[in-house]
């Protein structure tokens, strides 16, 4: 995702290792261009992991005080991570997880970031659903905030890891908001040593970020429901090959058969239910229908007549 207004800056979601294809967002139009930010969606996978790719060509303009760009990821509302791109120098960078480290070996760790399907229960109570209403307000939302400053010194980097995801929420508290899948973070791996510096806002611009990139990531199915991407056609009988149509032409036939004995099951039974028999009748016999007198209507239809007083 390029955005126009700030020449140089680029930002991409990317799923295995390749950017992932970006489509647009019908309701970000006046008020994205107000905030200077883009919105697109992204397909999202089932547990599939994936990071987010920023890079800084030689279009961009750093002569304005002579700043620095910081790129803060934030994924689902909660902070992941961020780069600082020192000035006048193109770079591209890929943030894959969250990093941690244990103070008492000196050992990195990275929490991979990954893809995982949203379930909803059937739970009505008050403190459930505004609890996991908080949870839904920013679930599904990727967000790559960029400022310019100035680099300042060193800081320690985290040493905790981080919370797992609640993933599980009331169905009332998503307050139908097409979300189908949230991020949470795969099993800490070793990683590479990080550098992390204290970021010193350009005076008068304080935290407001000069660009904001939206990505909402979705499933294909929630795609398709929210009119993101098209509906997979029916396909056309001029388009099958011989196989597939006879392969169709039977499975319809076993259809209409399976119907037609489902209808014949069911005029059986109210026949059944519809016939007499003579009780004072002796003997071990089975009992034997009493046909009752039929008569022709105007119609042309001829009907059973059953004598109440009899």
């Amino acid at each position: 995702m390029i955005y126009e207004d700030i020449p140089g800056i680029e930002v991409a979601v990317q799923i295995g290792g390749e950017d992932a294809a970006e489509y647009d967002a019908p309701d970000a139009g006046d008020e994205d261009a107000a905030r200077a930010s883009l919105t697109k969606y992204v397909e999202c996978i089932d547990n599939a992991q994936f990071s987010v790719r920023v890079k800084v060509n030689g279009d961009y303009d750093w002569r304005y005080k002579n700043h620095d760009l910081c790129f803060r990821l934030y994924v689902d509302g909660h902070f992941v991570s961020g780069r600082i791109f020192d000035h006048d120098y193109p770079r591209t960078d890929t943030i894959r997880g969250y990093h941690t480290e244990n103070r008492e070996t000196g050992q990195w760790y990275l929490h991979k970031l990954q893809f995982a399907p949203v379930t909803t229960v059937d739970d009505a109570k008050r403190e459930r659903v505004e609890k996991d209403a908080k949870i839904a307000k920013d679930l599904g939302v990727i967000t790559v905030k960029v400022y310019r400053g100035t680099t300042g010194a060193r800081i320690a980097g985290s040493s905790a890891d981080p919370k797992k995801r609640q993933l599980e929420l009331a169905e009332k508290s998503l307050k139908g908001k097409a979300v189908s899948h949230g991020a949470t973070y795969g099993p800490k791996e070793i990683g590479q040593q990080q550098t992390y510096s204290n970021f010193i806002y350009l005076p008068g611009e304080g935290q407001s970020s000069i660009a904001n990139f939206n990505f909402l990531y979705r499933s294909r199915e929630a795609l398709k429901r929210e009119l993101i991407i098209p509906r997979s056609p029916s396909p056309s009988l001029a388009t099958m090959s011989a196989a597939e149509r006879d392969r169709l032409a039977m499975k319809r036939l076993e259809q209409l058969k399976e119907k037609k004995v489902k209808n014949e099951r069911g005029r059986r039974v109210k026949r059944e239910f519809g016939e007499m028999f003579d009780l004072t009748e002796d003997g071990d016999d089975a009992p034997r229908h009493r046909p009752g007198k039929m008569t022709r209507m105007s119609s042309g239809r001829v009907v059973e007549v059953i004598d109440l007083d009899d």
